[in-house]
């Protein structure tokens, strides 16, 4: 049975999912690559994934300029802050992942929350 009204789709969910399955290609690389170095098998070169890397970079942008459609969504995108963030304190010398436009994200969550019942609560009383 189909519901009356067409279910919402936040595209919010879909650029989140694509940047962390990107930034997973491009962390694999470094994986790979920190475990051939340190056998000193393989040299440092090609020991990025540019194309993952790009992908990952596109993502960012699109959700830069995406508002969140629902609560979900809005917790997504904070995830992908909190992810370039964290990379940011780890690693304050690979600008690779650390760049990202935190504020653009965050400025569309909240402006997705607004809207929502400030009287909601957050989690279950």
């Amino acid at each position: 049975m189909t519901s009356a009204t067409p279910e919402l789709h936040d595209r919010v969910l879909d650029l989140a999912a694509r940047w962390r399955l990107a930034r997973i290609k491009a962390q694999l690389t470094w994986a790979e690559n920190d475990a051939a170095t340190s056998f000193h098998t393989k040299s440092q070169e090609g020991a990025s994934n540019p194309g993952a890397i790009k992908e990952m970079q596109r993502y960012q942008e699109m959700l830069a300029f995406s508002e969140p459609t629902s609560v979900q969504g809005a917790v997504e995108a904070l995830n992908v802050v909190l992810e370039i963030l964290a990379h940011r304190a780890i690693y304050p010398d690979q600008d690779t992942l650390s760049d990202g436009p935190i504020l653009e994200i965050l400025r569309g969550v909240r402006d997705a929350i607004e809207f929502v019942d400030g009287d909601t609560p957050c989690r279950p009383l």
